[in-house]
């Protein structure tokens, strides 16, 4: 069955966990599956430009399909329920109640809320349902998140629905062009049964003679693969991190980097301000544009200070007001001459250049990692290792090195020789259900001390992508 290997509680009175490291045994039976949505194959992803908020075309609405929207919860339209219960808090808050707390939903969104409640009654739209259905002999015991795979560039997959294989990418993906870091579960039969992480992955979507589906490490296994999914790759294959320097561009919001102040008028900052050639009517981050531009920046970004232009590409905004910005962001402003320490800046006050040593990112993390076991009883035993952390999104507790710190850490702890390790997902999409003993429904792991009522589905209630552990 599952074990609790570690888990760290976020205050003394055992409300909320920071961080909770699941491990699943495949010779026992534990077997990783892969469930998706069936807005699979080249649909719309979150778009970011750093000069608007995130984005998304609304292809799933036929008198609409060009329109773009911003808003969070109608970005989440054509994916699935993570469970039944998000199911039920969706149809309560279109009734206008207030499970969560706060005020009750406007018009338009009880009326989202009650049309995603119909979808997922007519029993599509739910993965636990979806899982069900495919695989009606598997014990579920457990479930967490891969929310990134189909809403963000660099997140792809290859699957298989019965006998048809299928790939999950974005409609901008250039999936034939690129190697992707991939978790592989290997098919029943194959030498290397079970679940890696492989560094080279290519995938071949079109049926064109003699060129495999899926390639890894540069030979045809297509056979052999039962699912392929990538994500931020976070330890290589001998246990050992991967500089973030070197994986940036998997990141598509750098916010889970770097800790980019706010551009958006705090309540302090009582002047107005134009950015971008228009005002600000929504949130956008300091920095997050230019780094977006330039890989390279991005990546010296994760080393020491950079220097950015307050006038790049039109953000325009004076010397005092990118002062007082950095200010409330809680950045310091540096007295040397030459080095800077992370959290502060220091601005040219005869050009338009300013210098910054970003912070780094708070943020819950969502990791699985391969690996297998060191110790004499279970000697090269493989283990899958699901480690959550939570806390509130950009505020407070666990950067991403201190997560990685964290997971090495326990790994050696626990005699277990890591082989990968890959992000999933980060922010309010972080969840974890276990089914502890075998019996019972799957239990939610508190990550969030918010809501205050200890609600999971107050939280992240649907994600396009996510993984099951089953036992058959």
């Amino acid at each position: 069955m599952p074990i609790q290997l570690y888990k760290e509680y976020l205050s003394s009175d055992g409300a909320a966990l920071t961080c909770s490291l699941v491990a699943f045994h495949p010779r026992q039976g534990e077997m990783p599956f892969f469930s998706w949505t069936d807005w699979t194959r080249q649909g719309p992803g979150i778009t970011r430009t750093g000069i608007t908020p995130p984005f998304m075309r609304t292809a799933w609405d036929a008198k609409r399909p060009w329109a773009i929207t911003d808003d969070p919860e109608s970005m989440r339209t054509r994916s699935y329920y993570i469970d039944e219960d998000g199911m039920e808090m969706d149809l309560r808050l279109s009734a206008g109640e207030t499970p969560c707390g706060g005020a009750s939903a406007g018009s338009e969104r009880r009326g989202l809320f009650y049309k995603r409640y119909l979808d997922g009654s007519r029993g599509g739209g739910v993965h636990t349902h979806q899982f069900r259905m495919r695989y009606p002999r598997k014990t579920l015991v457990g479930q967490i998140g891969c929310a990134d795979t189909t809403m963000n560039l660099w997140h792809v997959a290859f699957v298989r629905d019965g006998d048809t294989p299928k790939f999950l990418y974005l409609e901008d993906e250039p999936i034939r062009d690129r190697e992707y870091p991939c978790l592989v579960r290997w098919r029943k039969g194959s030498k290397d049964a079970g679940l890696s992480f492989e560094e080279r992955v290519r995938f071949s979507p079109d049926p064109v003679p003699h060129v495999p589906p899926v390639w890894v490490d540069e030979k045809d296994r297509s056979d052999d693969v039962e699912f392929a999914v990538s994500g931020k790759p976070l330890v290589n294959k001998d246990g050992k991190q991967i500089p973030f320097n070197q994986v940036t561009h998997f990141f598509r919001d750098l916010r889970h980097l770097f800790s980019m102040p706010k551009l958006t008028p705090a309540s302090q900052i009582g002047h107005p301000v134009v950015m971008f050639g228009q005002p600000i009517t929504a949130d956008l981050w300091l920095g997050e544009k230019q780094l977006l531009d330039d890989v390279n920046l991005q990546r010296a970004a994760c080393r020491g200070p950079v220097l950015l232009d307050r006038l790049y590409g039109g953000l325009s905004v004076t010397r005092a007001y990118l002062q007082e910005v950095l200010l409330a962001a809680g950045y310091t402003e540096s007295t040397g001459s030459v080095e800077r320490q992370p959290g502060q800046f220091w601005i040219d006050q005869s050009g338009s250049g300013f210098e910054i040593y970003f912070k780094a990112a708070t943020y819950p993390w969502n990791i699985l990692a391969v690996g297998r076991y060191a110790k004499k009883d279970k000697k090269d035993e493989p283990v899958i290792l699901s480690f959550v952390f939570g806390g509130n999104s950009g505020r407070t507790h666990f950067t991403l090195q201190e997560a990685v710190d964290k997971l090495l850490e326990q790994a050696a702890e626990n005699r277990i020789e890591l082989r990968g390790a890959v992000l999933l997902d980060e922010g309010g999409d972080v969840f974890q259900k276990v089914r502890y003993g075998g019996r019972g429904k799957l239990e939610a792991t508190p990550l969030d001390p918010l809501p205050p009522n200890g609600l999971f589905a107050c939280q992240r209630r649907l994600v396009r992508c996510c993984f099951f552990f089953a036992r058959g």
